[in-house]
């Protein structure tokens, strides 16, 4: 409790943007690569504050808005998403939250008098991707590793079960270092990187857990010969990491930042703080793009797209 008190205390004197048009249901973002004539990828970006788009002034700009770009970019297909956040919620409140939110997603109007019924997806709406953004706040509340991890499997298992997700490849985007974040002063620092740690760890044993589960229970498997759910983490490099590789005149541009490659002047100028909003916390500027490029090479992995 105490440690939640110093972070908002921290934060209430950095500025603290929202974009400006809603993230509830958005439309499909403009994209360098769309085809009309290729079917839809449909992705569902759920979670909390940075999925709310806290710290960037537009929804494009934001990590959905990022993400759904790079995705179309990667799959050469158009991509139509929603993105379900709001800032403050843990993984037991996004799924108490805004799991009811992703369910609306397959509501689709039917009968007399705008009467909505609730078709199955895989008829009429499949969920090819669902994007999930938790943790950080689960940290800030000082939640111990094991609770953590009982939350995040819960709503997992919720998201896999839902109408809609049976195909769908579930990516879990890792906890960052929060030792290293620009505007956490020491020892504050110290103490929620320590914690931070734990949390991430317990993150990765329920993703792999729950991968072996996967590979060894045949029950998803259909008749059909559908496959079976997905689920995969998306870590995140240290930013301090992709600019040693990206500015170092030895090495290629670092494949996260390849929307820099034509611009080696600013390349050679980013500064961590080029990758965070202006609150020093969330990610914002390069830091959503670095992001959406991560979540969709870990999706074209599992789908078995060749990415360079």
């Amino acid at each position: 409790m105490i440690l939640t008190i110093m972070m908002v205390t921290v934060m209430r004197r950095k500025k603290i943007d929202r974009p400006q048009s809603s993230t509830t249901n958005s439309s499909p973002p403009p994209s360098p690569i769309i085809h009309s004539n290729q079917e839809e990828v449909n992705l569902v970006i759920i979670g909390d504050s940075p999925v709310e788009g806290i710290g960037n002034a537009t929804h494009r700009q934001s990590l959905s808005g990022q993400t759904a770009r790079h995705f179309s970019k990667i799959t050469n297909r158009p991509v139509r998403y929603w993105s379900f956040g709001v800032c403050g919620l843990t993984a037991k409140g996004i799924k108490d939250c805004m799991l009811p939110l992703l369910h609306q997603v397959v509501d689709i109007p039917t009968g007399n008098k705008g009467r909505r019924h609730r078709r199955r997806c895989s008829n009429d709406r499949k969920i090819d991707a669902v994007v999930v953004s938790c943790g950080v706040n689960n940290v800030l509340w000082g939640q111990s590793a094991s609770a953590f991890g009982i939350e995040l499997k819960s709503l997992l298992i919720s998201i896999q079960s839902s109408p809609g997700c049976e195909h769908a490849v579930v990516l879990v985007m890792g906890l960052p270092d929060f030792s290293r974040m620009p505007f956490l002063p020491w020892p504050l620092s110290s103490v929620v990187g320590w914690r931070g740690r734990a949390l991430k760890e317990e993150m990765e044993r329920v993703v792999e857990e729950m991968q072996l589960d996967e590979d060894g229970d045949d029950s998803n498997e259909k008749t059909n010969g559908s496959r079976r759910r997905r689920i995969a983490l998306a870590t995140i490099p240290e930013v301090q990491d992709v600019l040693g590789d990206a500015q170092n005149i030895n090495t290629t541009n670092h494949p996260l930042l390849d929307h820099l490659r034509h611009d080696p002047a600013q390349l050679a100028s980013l500064q961590i703080q080029d990758f965070f909003a202006d609150d020093g916390f969330h990610p914002g500027k390069h830091g959503t793009i670095l992001l959406g490029n991560l979540l969709s090479r870990v999706y074209a992995e599992e789908i078995g797209i060749s990415v360079l």
